[in-house]
């Protein structure tokens, strides 16, 4: 019988301890989301990661359209609040084609935004779109430019050709001195 309340009690102790663990981790912490306004969202989606200073500290929540504006609603984890007044918020891709995420950096300021607190196109940066780059230049300078890139990849494949050509060479003449 005494055994028995000295298992329940442990038990009961156990469970404490774990309760209390999982709320000093921020598990009964309400989600700490910001709004984020951009001019273009172009590529990012739901469940997309939010950095914060490049560490993973989030996801995008949800996108929506507000007149000529994508609002993207963040989710940041509890370990990476609060976020300071002045923070600047920008839509990065993993390399050239990679998936796009969002980024923010955190601002210097002494205030904390809130949770729920907007980012205006103030402070957000959105990606270039390569067509309204493409779009800056005159008909005769995209023709220059294209004439540019070509020449520039002939002569680069060129380049490439010789150097695995010498680099071929030189293997073969190492392999055969050490003979």
């Amino acid at each position: 019988m005494m055994m028995k309340q000295h298992i329940r009690s442990l038990i009961v102790v156990v469970l404490l301890l774990g309760l209390a663990g999982t709320l000093a981790a921020g598990f009964g912490q309400p989600d700490y989301k910001l709004k984020l306004d951009f001019t273009n969202a172009d590529g990012v989606v739901k469940g997309a990661d939010l950095n914060i200073n490049g560490v993973q500290a989030g996801k995008v929540e949800n996108l929506e359209v507000k007149g000529k504006v994508a609002a993207v609603t963040v989710s940041i984890d509890s370990k990476f609040r609060p976020i300071h007044s002045g923070a600047k918020a920008l839509i990065r891709s993993l390399g050239l084609l990679g998936h796009k995420y969002v980024e923010v950096i955190d601002g210097k300021g002494r205030g904390e935004l809130a949770g729920g607190s907007e980012l205006t196109i103030d402070s957000t940066t959105s990606p270039t779109d390569l067509d309204e780059f493409n779009a800056m230049f005159d008909a005769p300078t995209r023709a220059k430019i294209k004439t540019l890139t070509n020449e520039g990849a002939i002569a680069l494949g060129g380049a490439r050709r010789r150097s695995a050509r010498t680099s071929a060479s030189y293997a073969t003449w190492r392999w055969r001195r050490s003979r």
